[in-house]
């Protein structure tokens, strides 16, 4: 018992060995809350916060909303910037009303004498006769061929300037050499007529005019019904069958599409511009989408009320050609769109064409002369397939050469 305690009471004396410490791996005794328990030491700190994660879909809702908000602010950037340039590169306000409204006798519309305002985009003057361009007098000089021009706002020039209209070019090739005899071209034509308005007019102002020719510029929409040349009983007929609204307006051959347009160039002319582009882009990709091409290419049946009162109207003004000795020629204009072999509306061409020869009337298609060239190029404004400048060039040169080549009155006149 005593060796025992006694070697527990040496080994007690006995002097610790020096503590050896690692100065690579050990650290000092200050930062054991950073080493041992530093999960300890932050988690009862009363300011410490653990990080979370955001789940996948948060991120997705979160992602997509500023996707969606970006989509939303380029579309409006895009939408303000188009309208801007529509708007700068669209046609001059009107100023004033060129037109006289007549309750009493047809046609209600015709232009006031003496008018001179900024309309359908253009300088316009009406002259003291009643028609757009510069002054003639009443009669005939003598020696002079007159050559009268009906028609609508294509014939009217609507857009253009009258010095680029085709009437005012195929006067001035007329007369480029200055020889006798002296050619006139009269320009009877006012916008939204259709064929009898034409008629109409050709009997209240044409014929006393003494023309020797007659051109009657004939557009796909000449066909279109108004409701002043219809009885009552024809009109009441014409709303039934849905031909016409309750106020008058055709709707026979105007495509939903052109109802849209319509409507929307009342609020935003970008979108305007936009619609037929857009639509044309859905046909191309194959979808069903209507246009004024695929409603006209099917519009000269027989048995289709307006082109049935466009062949009574053309034969009338052919029969008075015979009563007033004047010749009369049927010129027709394409749809300023898609003029390619796709053009849509040949097959009307056609029947147009051999109306014309059945009826003996010359005629001339003007289709030929546009194909190949881009329709938009040809318009006087981004969002109105009127005619520009190359385009009544176009035109001009045609009448001319159809005229000199084709016609035997002019080459009996200008001997």
């Amino acid at each position: 018992m005593l060796n025992s305690t006694q070697n527990g009471q040496d080994r007690r004396k006995e002097p610790l060995p020096p503590l050896q410490l690692d100065n690579k791996k050990s650290r000092p005794m200050e930062s054991i809350e950073d080493g041992i328990l530093p999960s300890l030491s932050r988690s009862s700190s009363p300011s410490f916060k653990p990080k979370k994660k955001r789940s996948r879909f948060l991120n997705f809702v979160l992602n997509s909303l500023l996707l969606v908000i970006s989509c939303a602010v380029t579309l409006v950037v895009v939408f303000i910037v188009g309208e801007l340039w529509i708007r700068s590169n669209e046609l001059p306000a009107d100023t004033g009303s060129i037109y006289s409204l007549r309750d009493d006798k047809l046609p209600r519309a015709v232009l006031k004498s003496g008018a001179h305002f900024m309309a359908t985009g253009a300088d316009v003057r009406i002259n003291s006769l009643g028609f757009r361009g510069r002054e003639y007098t009443w009669e005939k000089p003598p020696g002079a061929r007159r050559i009268v021009a009906l028609g609508d706002s294509f014939t009217f020039g609507a857009g253009a300037e009258e010095d680029v209209i085709f009437t005012t070019r195929l006067e001035r090739e007329l007369n480029a050499e200055g020889k006798e005899p002296l050619f006139e071209v009269l320009n009877l034509g006012v916008v939204d007529y259709n064929t009898d308005d034409e008629l109409a007019l050709l009997k209240e102002l044409g014929v006393s005019l003494a023309p020797d020719l007659v051109l009657l510029f004939y557009v796909m929409n000449d066909i279109e019904i108004k409701s002043e040349y219809l009885s009552q009983t024809n009109h009441t007929q014409a709303v039934d069958r849905g031909l016409i609204d309750e106020g008058g307006v055709d709707r026979q051959y105007r495509d939903p599409l052109y109802w849209i347009v319509h409507g929307l160039r009342q609020h935003s002319h970008f979108l305007a511009y936009l619609a037929p582009r857009l639509a044309a882009l859905g046909r191309n990709l194959g979808m069903n989408i209507p246009s004024s091409g695929t409603f006209y290419s099917t519009a000269y049946a027989d048995d289709v009320e307006g082109w049935q009162r466009s062949k009574t109207a053309l034969k009338e003004i052919r029969d008075l050609g015979k009563q007033h000795h004047f010749h009369f020629a049927l010129v027709l204009f394409p749809l300023m769109t898609n003029l390619t072999d796709s053009y849509p509306c040949k097959r009307s061409h056609e029947v147009i064409a051999a109306f014309a020869e059945q009826e003996s009337i010359p005629f001339l298609d003007l289709l030929p002369y546009y194909l190949g060239k881009k329709a938009t190029a040809l318009w006087v404004s981004p969002t109105d397939g009127h005619p520009n400048a190359e385009g009544h060039r176009i035109a001009a040169d045609a009448v001319l050469y159809f005229m000199m080549n084709q016609h035997d009155w002019f080459r009996e006149n200008s001997n």
